[in-house]
């Protein structure tokens, strides 16, 4: 029995995206479909419509929520004082961890973009970029930007890259290493 009049908007938009979170960790985003999402949380699939006008809409609040959390546990590590090199390779390794343990919701945040990418998702993506622009700008102020967007870009490719390989590498030291020489490079710039 559909429960519409039982949560507010808001309260809605949060079970919605918990349902999904819990879908797509638990079944793969080829489950993430209305029909799924609105029996996990007991509602008709209209419920889903009247929060996001499509699922493209849904995925992109639950990408939100991931870049988010992203930033917040990456901005930690720029707290570093004095800030060296080696601080950009913890960074590195941070945003990879994050990847393995949120893996799912990280893989999300690639999957093939809409055609129409709203300014407010292409701001959360650049507030990624900005923790890296940030970790290469407290090493050298003069450098600019472009080391810490390109190494941003650069480790997004590289875990990308990593997760596609089949079979897993056994050893994840390799990448470790990676990371660790891809970041103090671009500290280096």
């Amino acid at each position: 029995m559909p429960r519409h009049n039982r949560h507010s908007p808001e309260q809605l938009r949060t079970l919605l995206l918990n349902a999904a979170d819990t879908i797509l960790n638990e079944e793969g985003v080829s489950a993430l479909t209305a029909r799924r999402v609105a029996a996990e949380i007991g509602y008709t699939v209209a419920g889903i419509y009247k929060v996001f006008p499509s699922m493209t809409a849904l995925m992109q609040a639950l990408n939100h929520a991931t870049l988010a959390q992203l930033v917040e546990e990456l901005s930690v590590h720029l707290e570093q004082q004095p800030f060296k090199p080696h601080h950009v390779a913890e960074l590195g390794l941070a945003y990879w961890r994050f990847s393995q343990q949120h893996a799912a919701r990280w893989r999300l945040l690639f999957s093939p973009p809409p055609e129409h990418v709203p300014d407010d998702y292409r701001a959360a993506f650049a507030a990624l970029d900005q923790v890296f622009i940030q970790a290469c700008l407290a090493l050298d102020a003069k450098q600019g930007d472009a080391p810490g967007l390109a190494l941003s870009r650069a480790l997004s490719g590289l875990l990308l890259h990593y997760e596609q390989v089949q079979p897993k590498p056994r050893h994840p030291v390799a990448l470790d290493k990676l990371i660790r020489l891809t970041c103090l490079q671009f500290a280096k710039m």
